[in-house]
């Protein structure tokens, strides 16, 4: 779930790196009409905020640091996401953790484990959770990956059938005699359809003890065999995290394996037809390796991150001495697998493990954005950190970010690090909200639109806004008469800004001795402006100027600060 490559920092800490590719598939952005105030609000509904909720009530309070993975899906066929939890502990030791299942309540989050699945709560360490569909009954089941350290479950991959007599979700039961054996030692897995045949398959990653991944195809009806001889690559590494995506564009779905210090690498599924159909990952030829990593619990997540039609991945906790990277595919070679180069992500340190990450458009923009964990991982030395966000403002070929973590939802302590994370709909208001499985209890953060205010109600002067809530300015700025801003901003801040028009505009930033700081100049009517630096401290000074030939247009200027 993450990847090697390098987000290059322009004139300091702008966040702006060129890709170049010939194909752009991201979708229009809205954009302000002059004269059209609801254009403007349209692209107010692209800005990006978040605020902590009390909409989750779990049964017991958790005290003891946990591993969680969060997965979502509608469990009881009611129209929304519920969210399963399996927690583990990288120390292993007897504590809190436990799996939870937690129903929606119009946006409520209620844990109901205890009622509904027999069992679930056992002090077992889970390594992943999976909502699908297995035996085509148009209701969600969970299959629990389970390690061979502790707890009852030892080892042992289970089935949990929902159970709906009536059209009603009634429970989940305990069917593990379903999986045929698929009981390894796993430490992280994945369930997709491998073979193309619309049944949701199992991949296992193996624990030090088990050395070889397996494989289980679905026969349609929920039971699995085990097509690991014939189909998964022969293997002796340590695997902590699956993922899987088309990432050659051949319409077949490729493995993407983390190993803990050994190399990671792409499965190829039966590439170029060398293997024996759609599933065959084995055949010689099919892997592409990547170097090893010193990172514990390294992990890849893909994603099309600059919107040019190809698969890239996000590589985190890649170790003590290499900072998270983003790979960006750059397109095929001879034997049709996909060309990588890396770019670093900033702000991402090296000293700071990351867990997950999270790949979820946001803020509706047609652009995935990044949320990525902080949790322990293995007691690596370091305390865990906040979750962080980054929001994508790639263009045409530019792959670019910026981070994008109000200090409300996000604050600077470890009171929110997690492990993992998802992005829904939780309350059906159009946004996405961000469900953290932290490492001690679990928060919502509700999705919400930013206030945004008119320039000429601010007379220039910035109202506060470091380590408070983003802040969003709208106008309207003629050719050659440029629109300026004062705010006092402390000194080592981490300062954030998005600039989207209908005309072609720049974005400048001033010390308060009126030196350019940093500038972004993308040039062409709509395209959106995006800088992240580091304030110098003092007051600074944004420039927002319309560059085109056209009459008066309207802009959107959002700012983000924040102290880490």
């Amino acid at each position: 779930m993450s990847v090697q490559n390098s987000l290059r920092s322009v004139l300091g800490a702008l966040v702006l790196v060129s890709v170049c590719f010939a194909q752009q598939t991201f979708e229009s952005l809205p954009t302000i009409s002059a004269g059209q105030r609801g254009d403007e609000i349209r692209l107010q509904r692209t800005t990006m905020n978040f605020e902590l909720t009390s909409n989750i009530n779990q049964t017991v309070n958790e005290q003891t640091d946990n591993e969680k993975e969060v997965e979502i899906g509608d469990v009881d066929n009611d129209g929304d996401y519920d969210v399963v939890i399996v927690s583990a502990r990288s120390f292993f030791s007897a504590g809190a953790r436990r799996n939870k299942l937690y129903i929606n309540d119009n946006g409520v989050f209620n844990e109901v484990t205890a009622k509904r699945i027999q069992g679930f709560t056992n002090v077992d360490v889970s390594r992943n959770g999976f909502l699908r569909d297995y035996d085509h009954d148009g209701w969600l089941d969970i299959i629990v990956v389970n390690d061979a350290i502790a707890g009852p479950a030892r080892g042992t991959t289970r089935f949990y059938a929902n159970k709906h007599p009536g059209g009603v979700f009634s429970h989940f039961e305990d069917e593990t005699n379903r999986l045929n054996g698929a009981v390894g030692d796993a430490c992280g897995g994945f369930s997709a359809d491998f073979n193309g045949d619309g049944n949701e398959d199992l991949y296992l990653g193996n624990y030090p003890s088990d050395a070889q991944d397996t494989m289980y195809y679905n026969n349609g009806s929920g039971s699995f065999t085990n097509v690991t001889s014939a189909n998964v690559p022969t293997d002796n590494d340590y695997t902590v995290d699956v993922a899987s995506a088309d990432m050659n564009g051949d319409g077949k779905i490729d493995l993407l394996v983390s190993n803990d210090r050994d190399p990671a690498y792409i499965y190829y599924n039966d590439n170029q037809g060398a293997g024996s159909g759609p599933g065959d990952f084995r055949y010689p030829g099919s892997t592409t390796t990547f170097s090893a990593q010193d990172g514990l619990y390294p992990a890849l997540e893909p994603g099309d991150f600059n919107g040019d039609g190809r698969m890239d991945f996000y590589f985190a906790n890649r170790g003590p001495t290499a900072d998270d990277a983003l790979m960006i595919n750059t397109g095929n070679d001879s034997n049709n697998k996909a060309v990588f180069t890396p770019i670093t992500v900033p702000g991402i340190a090296s000293t700071s493990p990351t867990a997950k990450v999270i790949v979820s458009d946001l803020n509706r923009d047609q652009r995935p954005d990044l949320i990525v964990m902080g949790g322990d991982t293995l007691g690596q030395s370091q305390p865990s950190r906040r979750a962080v966000i980054f929001r994508n403002t790639s263009h045409a070929g530019q792959t670019s970010f910026v981070e994008w973590s109000p200090a409300p939802a996000f604050p600077s302590d470890a009171s929110r690090a997690g492990w993992h994370a998802a992005a829904f709909d939780a309350n059906k208001d159009g946004r996405k909200d961000i469900f953290i499985g932290a490492m001690n209890d679990d928060f919502l953060l509700r999705g919400k639109m930013t206030t945004v205010l008119r320039e000429s109600n601010i007379s220039g002067n910035l109202p506060a806004f470091h380590n408070l809530e983003p802040l969003a300015i709208a106008g309207r700025n003629r050719p050659q008469s440029p629109r300026r801003f004062v705010a006092n901003i402390p000194g080592g801040a981490t300062v954030s800004a998005v600039l989207q028009s209908s005309a072609d505009v720049s974005l400048t930033v001033y010390n308060s001795s009126g030196t350019m700081i940093v500038n972004s100049n993308r040039g062409g009517a709509g395209v959106e402006e995006a800088l992240q630096f580091t304030a110098p401290g003092g007051a600074l000074t944004f420039e927002v100027a319309n560059t085109s030939q056209n009459a008066r247009s309207r802009y959107l200027l959002e700012l983000l600060s924040r102290s880490n």
